[in-house]
């Protein structure tokens, strides 16, 4: 049987898919990462904002030692990365007003 995952997180709601392989198996041949999901969020990928709304949705230990944003809604005892070089006060057209988490891609 395949498991069913309810995504409710900022980007979408309610959106249902089911997990039909084994985690980490039948991978396209071609398919050939350097590094895996645990490896990227211990290296702080994308600001540390990565993956920070829809935990309950991967494996929880891809996220023991992973460093994430403490601008992000996750408890207070996650690592903040290092800071981006490109950091803005703009996204979208909007403006950040939260000085302490500046916008980093």
């Amino acid at each position: 049987m395949h498991k069913k995952v309810v995504v409710n997180d900022k980007m979408q709601s309610g959106y249902i898919y089911y997990l039909v392989e084994a985690v980490g198996k039948n991978f396209d041949p071609e398919f050939k990462p350097e590094l895996t999901p645990k490896e990227m969020l211990e290296l702080g990928v994308f600001g540390g904002k990565y993956l920070t709304d829809c935990q309950n949705e991967f494996p929880s230990k891809w996220f023991l030692n992973a460093k994430l944003s403490a601008c992000a809604e996750l408890p207070s005892t996650q690592v903040q990365p290092s800071k981006s070089i490109n950091n803005t006060q703009f996204l979208g057209g909007e403006q950040n007003n939260d000085q302490n988490c500046p916008v980093m891609y």
